[in-house]
């Protein structure tokens, strides 16, 4: 009697064929899962930056507003804001940049930062827009970027950040 022997199992040729097929699928899924990735940094990035400007420009700009008088600039443009508020204890209150981070310092009180680790300031300035007759006026320009901590890959993002205040 004679048997026929199926052969089991797969050729070589069928082997690449699958291991071709498996890297083009891997490959394609590692490229999908890259951009996805880039696409959330990109977009964390440029949220913090602009949640960080538009918070730390309210609290200075609600802080004018209620402020008494203007110290600093008194004139011309300076990195510092200074104001005096009703509140003898939180007079006077003052906005500055230390180290890249955005602080403000109310009364003998010890500073507090209003921008997180992941921002840096890159410039600060502040403006004196005040016109005869009027109680004060400031100009605030602020420019913000997104910090690359412990040199792992992050989204480079930038915006400056511009406000009008005047003393009521």
């Amino acid at each position: 009697m004679k048997s026929s022997a199926v052969p089991r199992g797969f050729t070589l040729l069928e082997l690449l064929v699958y291991i071709g097929i498996a890297g083009i699928v891997v490959a394609g899924v590692s490229s999908l899962l890259f951009m996805t990735l880039t696409a959330r940094i990109r977009t964390e990035s440029i949220s913090e930056v602009e949640q960080q400007g538009v918070h730390v420009l309210r609290v200075m700009t609600q802080a004018v507003r209620s402020a008494t008088t203007l110290q600093a600039p008194a004139s011309g443009t300076g990195q510092v804001l200074t104001i005096d508020v009703a509140d003898a204890a939180l007079s006077p209150t003052t906005f500055s940049v230390v180290d890249g981070t955005l602080m403000i310092t109310q009364g003998a009180g010890s500073s507090v930062a209003l921008t997180s680790r992941q921002v840096a300031v890159n410039s600060f300035s502040v403006t004196a827009v005040t016109t005869p007759g009027s109680p004060g006026a400031v100009r605030i320009v602020l420019q913000l970027s997104r910090r690359n901590a412990g040199g792992q890959y992050a989204y480079s993002y930038e915006q400056t950040f511009y406000a009008t205040a005047s003393l009521r």
